[in-house]
């Protein structure tokens, strides 16, 4: 990334899949359960709840406005890295990608997951 970035924020994809939260003890999951079912789509970011998108929309606009009315010139360098699951449908990540942009975030990235395997010998 460029040195003249100067905030990240990771905005994580992902379809809700129970199995992957079982272990987060039974307050944490009952409250999961209570607002994602098996497949729904969510955002997750570092240090808040996990959010539906009208959830995600409201907060990014907020965290735009404060990025704004903080900065020293009136502009927003932060920098959106979007990560998505493998799971993840197009539609989904199309969405989150227009929800910032329309936000007025114009850093956005994309980034894949990849994994690296070990060819035999």
């Amino acid at each position: 990334m460029d040195k003249n970035e100067v905030d990240v924020l990771f905005v994580n994809v992902r379809p809700f899949i129970l199995k992957d939260y079982e272990s987060k003890g039974a307050t944490a999951l009952q409250k999961l359960t209570d607002k994602f079912k098996e497949g729904d789509p969510f955002i997750i970011i570092l240090g808040e709840e996990p959010m539906r998108f009208s959830e995600f929309k409201f907060w990014l606009r907020n965290q735009f406005n404060t990025l704004k009315r903080t900065s020293k010139d009136g502009k927003v360098k932060t920098t959106i890295v979007m990560r998505a699951h493998k799971l993840t449908d197009y539609d989904q990540v199309y969405r989150v990608l227009q929800m910032c942009k329309i936000e007025g975030f114009r850093q956005i990235k994309l980034r894949a997951v990849t994994k690296s395997v070990a060819q035999p010998i």
